[in-house]
């Protein structure tokens, strides 16, 4: 769901989430445009199956910097909650940010969320 009435000045944190479910997916994450800001973590939660474990690209619009590259989750237990390493933390945007789940070798759902600061 897209952030609507996002306040002006700096120092404001939100965070965006997403849900794939039992198939690999990609999906566009509205943020309030236009951004400008940092990622402050980004994290991946296994859901209700061990082992599901995929590679996780997180970019910048859909040809922009890449966040995450292609960073797997390790641990894959079910419920464990685990960080994927960020290559990019400065975001400027006027579009979104693409979220890919690869292929994963236990079909399940994991959540990632991804913490944003707001700079400008």
């Amino acid at each position: 769901m897209p952030l609507t009435n996002f306040p002006n000045g700096t120092d404001q944190f939100f965070i965006l989430t997403h849900t794939f479910g039992i198939d690999s997916a990609e999906v566009l994450a509205a943020v309030p445009v236009p951004f400008t800001g940092n990622v402050t973590g980004v994290r991946l939660v296994t859901g209700s199956v061990a082992n599901c474990v995929a590679a996780y690209t997180v970019k910048i619009g859909s040809a922009g910097s890449t966040i995450v590259n292609a960073v797997s989750n390790a641990a894959a237990g079910k419920g464990v909650q685990e960080a994927l390493t960020a290559t990019t933390t400065a975001v400027t945007t006027a579009a979104g940010l693409v979220i890919t789940r690869g292929d994963q070798g236990t079909d399940g759902d994991t959540t990632i969320g991804i913490l944003l600061q707001r700079t400008a």
